[in-house]
């Protein structure tokens, strides 16, 4: 499956975009591309869980940019088996990404900030939170940073050619719907409204559709 949370603005006088104490990613990919958040605290916030095989955790062009804010908390989130990557991401506070405990899987890093410094070491990530990574240049490319591993059959200038079953750029088991002009209208999607309480979502359905709905609420 996959969840990507995608060209999103949220602002926050706590935290954002809370995972609660019980993610498990396998065979999976959770993605958050293109997110900017104003929030006190950290913009992606985990109490607990687990990136299994599999699994993939991507973090691609994520600011936050609250006063001493973090990219992420994933306090109590071990990595077994999975991947991690972290790539174009800035935080305005010195520490990037804490909390993740790993047991065995690789986490990727790529040309990010924390505390107005671009951060270009194993050294200066140990700093900024993340103990054990793998640094790809600011100016190269790498399958981790790219592609879903499971379904991508090789890595090529810079392009994740796909295994049976992989769709799009990253060959995910499902691409994500194309963003629509104009907005509103669309069968089975929440439109145009506030929503200032908890929204649960599934429901055995594959895809969930909010467009141009404003989340409003702790």
């Amino acid at each position: 499956s996959v969840f990507s949370v995608t060209n999103v603005s949220v602002v926050s006088s706590g935290g954002g975009i809370v995972l609660g104490e019980r993610l498990a990613v396998s065979d999976s990919a959770l993605r958050f591309v293109g997110v900017e958040g104003s929030v006190a605290s950290s913009l992606v916030r985990c109490g607990g869980g687990t990136v299994g095989a599999g699994g993939w955790l991507d973090l691609h062009d994520v600011w936050a940019v609250g006063e001493a804010s973090s990219v992420a908390s994933l306090s109590g989130v071990t990595l077994s088996g999975g991947a991690v990557s972290i790539a174009r991401c800035a935080a305005t506070g010195a520490t990037l990404v804490s909390g993740l405990a790993i047991t065995s899987g690789a986490v990727s890093v790529q040309c990010n900030r924390a505390g107005g410094r671009v951060l270009q070491s194993s050294g200066d990530y140990r700093l900024a939170g993340l103990l054990s990574v793998s640094v790809v240049p600011c100016d190269d490319c790498a399958a981790a940073l790219t592609c879903f591993d499971a379904l991508t059959a090789s890595f090529s200038d810079c392009v994740c050619s796909c295994r049976t079953g992989g769709v799009g750029d990253a060959c995910l088991p499902f691409d994500v719907p194309p963003e629509r002009a104009g907005g509103g209208g669309a069968e089975d999607c929440v439109s145009g409204v506030t929503l200032t309480e908890s929204v649960t979502v599934g429901g055995g359905r594959a895809v969930a559709c909010f467009d141009s709905v404003v989340f409003s609420g702790p």
